[in-house]
């Protein structure tokens, strides 16, 4: 989809905006027919269209400043490769459509094309044991021989040990690994991260909803959802009570996403969050069982309500079921922000043409 350039400009700073999301976005759009005629719109306008409150309004008017950092960056990106996938237009990813509180934006880095329906997250803590490390790499590479795409964080870990072998059991001309980021394409988070963030883009892609901003307690959270948005079903390996996979697990919970766990039986060092999720009637699965929950995965057209999975009376409680304001609450709030620099390459291109 071809945009004049002013408009692409606009509706990039209005996707961009903290808090924005596809729905409200894309009413604005269909509101005042452009992006640039929501921006030039008065403050009452603004007011009267429905889910746009006072303080949104100013931040939308305020938009207007900001328009020529918008492009900067954006013709920045451009020049390493950086594809747009705003929420109205085909290049969007169609399963985050379907998900609550879709991001109006998606930036990827990587292959081009559409990102395949055909993806699975592999997920789970950054200190895991021996085993845990085994069991992530063995599930991305039989997720691989079964032609699936691997999704995860670029986190330190399970998420690296998942990102590596299915990269390496990548075929060519295939979607082996997509990464989500916490932070904007110009930020490495972890910083040690910038070469498997470059091996992954070339064997899939590396996406964020973040035009502009370093990582932060915030992001880190709200990108689980786009992991799990992403895909069919996610397999958490290990997690602790606190850790991001078990975030990512309550947002493919919502999102009625299918989860699963690696047998804690063949770990060393038991898990809270596994066990946690297992105890709720989540299913486990190890090597020999692992191609029987994919075909599974494969065969499925809806998704049923997560809730329907548990007896009235055996169903979780409340507070197992985090939403997303409260699992941001959980992380730090909307203060904890810019907790770590920007690692921009010293180059102007960065890695291979990356924007690292």
């Amino acid at each position: 989809m071809t945009l004049p350039h002013g408009e692409h400009t606009a509706r990039l700073a209005l996707a961009s905006l903290d808090g924005m999301g596809a729905p409200r976005y894309e009413q604005l759009l269909r509101e005042f027919d452009s992006a640039q005629e929501a921006l030039n719109a008065n403050i009452t306008a603004l007011q009267s269209v429905s889910d746009i409150s006072f303080s949104m309004a100013e931040r939308i008017i305020a938009l207007r400043d900001r328009l020529d950092a918008v492009e900067e960056r954006w013709e920045s990106l451009w020049r390493q490769g950086v594809v747009a996938r705003l929420s109205d237009t085909p290049e969007y990813p169609e399963p985050l459509r379907k998900i609550p509180g879709p991001p109006p934006l998606l930036l990827t880095w990587g292959l081009e094309g559409a990102l395949p329906e055909r993806s699975l997250a592999i997920v789970g803590t950054r200190n895991p044991c021996p085993e845990g490390l085994e069991a992530a790499a063995t599930a991305a590479r039989i997720a691989r021989e079964d032609g699936w795409c691997v999704v995860s964080g670029l986190a330190r870990g399970i998420d690296t040990a998942a990102h590596r072998a299915a990269i390496a059991a990548r075929g060519s001309g295939e979607w082996g690994s997509i990464a989500v980021v916490g932070h904007d394409l110009t930020s490495m988070y972890p910083p040690e991260h910038r070469q498997l963030a470059v091996e992954v883009g070339r064997a899939g892609a590396v996406a964020s909803e973040c035009l502009f901003g370093a990582v932060g307690a915030r992001r880190l959270v709200r990108r689980n959802r786009i992991i799990s948005g992403l895909c069919r079903g996610v397999m958490v390996i290990q997690s602790g009570r606190e850790d991001g996979a078990l975030h990512t697990a309550r947002f493919a919970e919502t999102q009625r996403r299918d989860v699963a766990v690696w047998d804690p039986a063949e770990l060393t060092v038991a898990s809270a969050g596994t066990a946690e999720l297992v105890s709720r009637g989540r299913r486990h699965y190890n090597a020999a069982t692992f191609a029987g929950w994919l075909d599974h995965l494969g065969s499925r057209t809806e998704f049923p309500d997560p809730m329907l999975l548990f007896d009235k009376s055996k169903r979780p409680s409340r507070g197992y079921w985090l939403y997303a304001r409260e699992t941001v609450d959980a992380a730090g709030g909307c203060g904890a922000e810019a907790v770590v620099p920007d690692y921009r390459a010293v180059d102007g291109q960065g890695a291979c043409g990356s924007p690292w």
